[in-house]
């Protein structure tokens, strides 16, 4: 709304005399009766000349080259700075019939939503000043406006009733019940005498919506009266009024009232006992009151009756409370005796603490047993500031801990030590990993040492572990020796996650030393390490493998490497893979590499397969063949060769299990519902049938 009327002074102050556009009443004009008027057509206005020697506006008069009329498209097309600009221009020198031609060029593009509704106030007020009636004719008949007609009527008559209220009252008489409801809602705000009259006098046939917007009038017209007589304003609606009605227009009346003399419209409500809900009524007093003397406000809360919105209400209090006087709100807040409360007050002068000194908000908390994720404080943690945590167990609001997480990232600008002891005595389960992460790996960038050495004084648990892996990891970046050291001199070997986080980083940097240290540390750090090894040198990690004696965890590494294997080089890992069948278990990462070969290199991968002896690793490839040559990603799939190789598997249950599986996924392509029944699967020959769908195979 102020940048409407902000585009309004501009163009009053950029078009004057000049332009035509003044403030003028549409006279004579009663009804919407208007035979003649006719809008202009479109091409007309596109071609009307802008020259400066040829332009000219309504009243007849020359415009210089920089108010000449914008072509309609720039309009629509506009947006932002530049839009206001040509309206701005636009609106100066436009008639009627140019208005509603950029309506229509705006709706027809959908641009009136995207761009001209900001401002569509300004517009239909200049329309209305130009022709009132006809204008209004206009948009009741052009089929470009029938998306959200009602809603534009109601907007122009609004604007026409600023300008001639007779008229517009007059000619909105014969619309539908939205929009002349919309008219006379407006009309209240000025009049609310005789709005009240005209709703109450059309209100036969009129459904529950007509009812409510004379109940909201009522409370208006109350609200304007309580300005010059609040007793008066009061009897009447003591008088007239029940129920939901009469707190409706006492609303408005003690919110009137409290702007004057909160004090006696409090103690005007402590003394009523039939006024309806004397909560509402106690808010709109408070929220006032709350404005300039929120120490006041607050203690009238206590008074009210319970609601649910009561604790909110107090919230917002104590923080306007807290912006004026943050020593008296956080005292008061404080000083609370029942636990859950106190931590609700404490949220609401939290932020304004934690923005002039983050420290003291923390040790605030501390001191007090507030605690940011409703768990406890850690108990005899010494948090190198002004002694132990304090065990108490204080439920905190959410909005108490996003107040603790920013504090600790500004804390953390200047000593993310400190940021972090605060968090791990006020947050030890953990929950702001966010910031846990993100100083913690500041404080790692400054001295990893010392940060992974303080860690490891922190009790066991989800906190210590996500404030661990982000230091081991920074560290290992910088010197992935002297972290694995640390790890083995501090027995953390153990910890797969921080061991990953090492070895990683070292594997990239130093595979040899990495696999000596990780071999001397135990089996399982050795075969996360072989893992890690093979996203960069898979070969190296290949031949480490035998060093684990273990068949379950070299089955792991195997799987590990062959994994990251197959997508780079799938022969190499298939080939590596069928030399180890006959000592481990390699089914699933050969079936899954021979797979990946197959998609990359069919041919040759079927050669080099069709070669193996048979047995159980040939098995495991061709099931892996099968399923690329049926697979969902393979875009030129091939079922005919699919049903010859799965003959050639060995074992019976694998061999089942592909034909099945051949079988429902063709099936879904061919678009065939296929019965699950035995005979079923697919028989060996020259013509393989699928229960009703054949595929004949050529020589």
């Amino acid at each position: 709304m102020m940048a409407e009327r902000l585009l309004m002074t501009v163009a009053v102050c950029l078009c004057g005399a000049a332009g035509g556009w003044g403030l003028r009443a549409v006279t004579g004009v009663k009804s919407t009766d208007n035979a003649e008027h006719r809008p202009i057509a479109h091409e007309q206005q596109k071609n009307r000349p802008i020259e400066a020697n040829a332009a000219i506006d309504n009243t007849g008069n020359a415009i210089p080259a920089s108010f000449a009329l914008p072509p309609v498209e720039d309009v629509v097309a506009a947006s932002g700075g530049e839009l206001r600009r040509l309206l701005v221009r636009f609106l100066s020198v436009a008639t009627v019939e140019d208005i509603e031609a950029l309506l229509e060029a705006s709706q027809k593009t959908n641009r009136f939503f995207t761009g001209l509704r900001t401002y569509q106030d300004l517009i239909f007020r200049r329309a209305v000043e130009l022709d009132a009636a006809g204008f209004v004719v206009w948009m009741k008949e052009a089929e470009s406006m029938a998306n959200g007609r009602e809603y534009s009527l109601q907007s122009a008559y609004k604007a026409w009733l600023r300008i001639d209220p007779e008229s517009a009252i007059a000619a909105s008489a014969t619309e539908g019940a939205i929009v002349r409801r919309g008219v006379l809602g407006a009309l209240a705000e000025t009049d609310p005498d005789r709005a009240l009259d005209l709703m109450r006098s059309e209100a036969e046939g009129k459904d529950e919506s007509w009812q409510r917007t004379i109940d909201n009038i009522e409370g208006k017209r109350l609200a304007m009266l309580a300005d010059e007589n609040v007793e008066l304003a009061i009897g009447e609606a003591m008088a007239n009024l029940s129920g939901r009605k009469r707190t409706n227009a006492l609303s408005g009346i003690v919110a009137s009232w409290a702007t004057k003399d909160p004090t006696a419209a409090w103690q005007w409500l402590q003394e009523q006992d039939n006024v309806g809900d004397k909560f509402e009524l106690g808010n709109k007093i408070i929220s006032t009151l709350a404005k300039t003397d929120p120490s006041a406000a607050r203690a009238m809360v206590d008074a009210l009756p319970d609601a649910a919105d009561k604790t909110a209400l107090e919230v917002s209090i104590v923080k306007k409370w807290a912006s004026q006087n943050l020593e008296a709100a956080m005292q008061w807040a404080l000083g609370q005796s029942e636990p859950e409360h106190k931590s609700e007050m404490f949220a609401a002068v939290a932020d304004k603490l934690a923005a002039e000194d983050p420290r003291r908000l923390f040790q605030t908390m501390i001191d007090h047993g507030i605690t940011a994720d409703a768990g406890e404080l850690l108990s005899g943690f010494d948090i190198d500031t002004r002694g132990s945590g304090w065990g108490g167990s204080f439920r905190a609001s959410s909005e108490l801990r996003q107040t603790v997480d920013r504090a600790a990232n500004q804390l953390a600008q200047e000593d993310p030590k400190l940021a972090l002891t605060y968090l791990a005595t006020l947050d030890n389960r953990g929950n702001l990993s966010d910031s846990l992460t993100t100083i913690a790996k500041q404080w790692a960038g400054k001295d990893s040492a010392t940060a992974a050495a303080w860690a490891t004084t922190l009790p066991p648990g989800k906190f210590r572990g996500q404030l661990q892996r982000p230091i081991m990891e920074i560290w290992a970046g910088q010197d992935s020796a002297a972290a694995a050291a640390f790890l083995t001199a501090n027995n953390l070997t153990s910890d797969a996650n921080l061991v990953n986080s090492v070895t990683t980083k070292w594997a990239a940097q130093d595979a040899e030393a990495a696999l000596k240290w990780s071999a001397a540390a135990g089996p399982a750090v050795l075969q996360g390490t072989l893992g890690a090894i093979a996203a960069s040198d898979p070969v190296r990690a290949s031949t480490g493998v035998d060093a684990l004696t273990d068949p379950a965890q070299r089955a792991k590494a195997i799987a590990s490497i062959a994994g990251t294997w197959k997508n780079s080089e799938p022969q190499a890992a298939v080939q590596w893979l069928d030399t180890r069948a006959n000592v481990d278990d390699v089914a699933k990462p050969l079936h899954d590499s021979t797979k990946a070969w197959v998609l990359q290199a069919p041919e040759q991968a079927s050669e080099w397969i069709g070669a193996m002896a048979e047995g159980i690793s040939k098995d495991n490839a061709v099931a892996g063949m099968v399923h690329a040559l049926v697979s969902s990603t393979n875009p030129r799939k091939d079922f005919e060769s699919a049903a010859i190789w799965v003959e050639t598997i060995g074992d019976e249950s694998l061999r089942q299990q592909w034909q099945t599986e051949i079988r429902d996924r063709l099936a879904k392509t061919e678009g065939v519902a296929v019965p699950q029944s035995e005979g079923a699967v697919l028989s060996g020959g020259v013509g393989v049938s699928i229960e009703g769908i054949s595929i004949e195979i050529g020589e």
